[in-house]
């Protein structure tokens, strides 16, 4: 979730009437067996190429994204092969190299991150190195250095059990899209960001047969949660699904990517969202406020530039901001 208002001291926020998420797209680390230890950025309103940000902790990957209030935040991750428990960020207006913000209540990768623009979640991922996945949630303020406290857990005993789950949030809740266990059982679950405490069942389906939300990036605009690409059963996914907030459900049908995407990260404005990173493919961008359906949506938006990789992005975290 990720919000427009950089003023890092306001006592309130009043979120935008468009739900504006911001111009300014960042992906920080990622990698396969190299990694690019740098944030690169674009302009999401303008098509082109990315641009060098800043430098990231090394080796840096499987990690999550989120931001407000100007932040983009960097939620655990893998150092090489070591499971990290750190947090760090950025102020999104001004590029430069990440800084750490504070820790999580343990290590954690291959989780999700989501914001209320106050508040950011870092939800499930796995402990140790092709560990086992975990359900908890873990919680810190975004204006405010330090680290993070437990905030709940999936509901029923769950965990994440796939590898780049995607959250989305609305301002209120976060929700993510994940599978309990390989290729069976996908269940979609929230929280009230403002309020500790345990997942809700929000759905337990993606459309056209979808068991699995790897992979998958995901996008709000305040009133629709969207996910797209993505793996499963030995493939790469084309699909776009898509949520309502405000009616819990399963997901349905959006759309399609146009090409093969799988393992990036997503950033939007609140209307235009791009896709990049993932396995070297272009970066590509979609209007979320278009009519659904099964057409292929996605359009071609740059040239995403690799640092010490020079092929692929996997696994980076993915945030926006103005």
């Amino acid at each position: 979730m990720l919000i427009r208002s950089t003023n890092l001291t306001q006592p309130s926020f009043v979120y935008p009437t468009d739900y504006g998420q911001g111009d300014r797209g960042v992906w920080t680390g990622g990698g396969n067996v190299q990694y690019n230890n740098d944030s690169v950025y674009i302009s999401i309103s303008t098509l082109g190429n990315t641009s060098v940000f800043g430098s990231c902790v090394t080796n840096l990957r499987y990690c999550a994204g989120t931001s407000g209030r100007g932040r983009g935040l960097i939620e655990g991750g893998v150092l090489a092969t070591t499971p990290t428990n750190q947090i760090n960020y950025v102020n999104i207006s001004t590029p430069g190299n990440t800084t750490t913000f504070g820790t999580l209540t343990g290590t954690k990768y291959d989780n999700a991150a989501v914001s209320n623009g106050t508040r950011a979640l870092s939800i499930g991922g796995r402990t140790t190195w092709t560990g086992t996945q975990q359900g908890t949630v873990d919680y810190h303020t975004i204006a405010t250095l330090g680290n993070a406290s437990n905030f709940g857990n999936f509901s029923g005993s769950r965990e994440t059990s796939n590898s780049g789950p995607s959250a989305v949030s609305d301002g209120s809740i976060g929700i993510i899209c994940t599978s309990q266990s390989w290729n069976t059982d996908l269940f979609i679950d929230y929280w009230t960001i403002s309020t500790p405490g345990n997942s809700v069942k929000f759905g337990n389906s993606r459309s056209s047969g979808i068991q699995q939300a790897e992979g998958c990036a995901g996008f709000s605009n305040g009133s629709r949660g969207i996910w797209a690409g993505g793996y499963q059963s030995g493939q790469q996914l084309h699909l776009m699904d898509y949520i309502t907030f405000a009616t819990p459900g399963n997901a349905l049908d959006f759309g399609r990517v146009a090409h093969d995407i799988e393992y990036g990260a997503g950033v939007s404005n609140g209307t235009r969202a791009v896709i990049g990173g993932g396995n070297g493919g272009p970066m590509e961008y979609f209007n979320m406020d278009t009519a659904t359906g099964t057409a292929v949506i996605s359009e071609n938006f740059g040239t995403m530039t690799y640092g010490s990789h020079p092929s692929s992005r996997l696994y980076p975290a993915g945030y926006a901001g103005d």
